[in-house]
């Protein structure tokens, strides 16, 4: 059960927060294309959240890659909000492409030296790094013109941020598209918890986590490595199942059933789950074996 304040909770804090990532540019006009099911709560906060941001909204209710690509290149959306699995079905789509043109060895010098520069950008920010030398920076800019500008483009060629939930992102991905000039925000979060409940800030990205907690909510590790969120975006209880609820719910503390760990700065990293349950790039729970024999990544 999730109530209107649940929701408003959310799309608010959301809002006001993130609301730098909406744009291409200062000034300009936000707008996203939306392809996730609205009986979901990723997407039903995405249309909740637009339409109480003032945001120009659009939707595609097809995932395969046929019907999405085009849309998005007539939409041309400013930023997109996905599971990961729509960021797998653009790479995997320009590679495939680049392959059918004879280009599959420099597109693959591409995807490396995209991961080198976004690393180092962001061992930089950390302080943990000098950032991208002079060389990698003139390939990046070769690289530029010659890949990363038509990646863009097949998204419609206005989009610069990204946001990614509903299952994790591999870290090399979220690299590539950063330095090919999409910068993608990972969060977490569950139905119960009205979508995100941690999100990378808009200012410092920590790739590889799923961020910290947004405004309000407090992420509370278990003794048994269990991640417990409480908030404004918690829900109210499963309805007419009172034994469930009091399964999940503790003083207002939802416990998720997922495993993670904090860092000393506050980013949330998931490492499983407490049963033999996983979730896909596209959303669905599996078994840990079709999740190895499905899983998608890039090399």
């Amino acid at each position: 059960m999730l109530s209107h304040g649940n929701l408003m909770y959310e799309a608010d804090t959301v809002i006001r927060r993130w609301e730098p990532v909406f744009h291409t540019k200062k000034g300009d006009e936000a707008s996203t294309l939306l392809f996730l099911p609205l009986a979901h709560v990723f997407g039903r906060m995405v249309e909740v959240a637009t339409i109480r941001g003032g945001v120009r909204l659009g939707h595609q209710p097809q995932l395969h890659a046929a019907a999405l690509l085009p849309d998005l290149q007539a939409f041309r959306p400013t930023f997109i909000l996905a599971v990961p699995y729509i960021f797998e079905k653009v790479f995997n789509s320009a590679r495939r492409k680049a392959e059918k043109e004879g280009r599959d060895g420099p597109f693959e010098k591409a995807v490396d030296i995209a991961v080198k520069y976004a690393d180092a950008v962001e061992a930089k920010a950390w302080g943990t790094g000098p950032g991208p030398s002079a060389g990698l920076r003139m390939q990046h800019q070769l690289f530029d013109k010659l890949v990363y500008s038509k990646v863009r483009a097949a998204m419609g060629g206005r989009i610069r941020n990204a946001m990614s939930g509903g299952s994790a992102m591999d870290r090399r991905l979220g690299l590539f598209f950063a330095g090919a000039g999409v910068q993608i925000y990972e969060g977490y979060g569950l139905t119960e918890s009205s979508a995100a409940a941690t999100a990378n800030p808009p200012e410092r990205t920590r790739y590889g986590t799923v961020g910290q907690p947004i405004p309000g909510v407090t992420v509370h590790i278990a003794d048994d490595g269990e991640v417990w969120l409480h908030g404004g975006n918690v829900f109210q209880g499963y309805l007419n199942n009172q034994k469930a609820t009091d399964g999940t719910l503790h003083d207002g503390w939802l416990a998720t059933g997922d495993l993670g760990a904090l860092d000393e700065d506050g980013y949330l990293t998931i490492t499983g789950r407490k049963k033999e349950i996983l979730v896909t790039s596209g959303g669905k729970s599996v078994s840990p074996g079709c999740w190895r024999s499905g899983c998608a990544s890039i090399r």
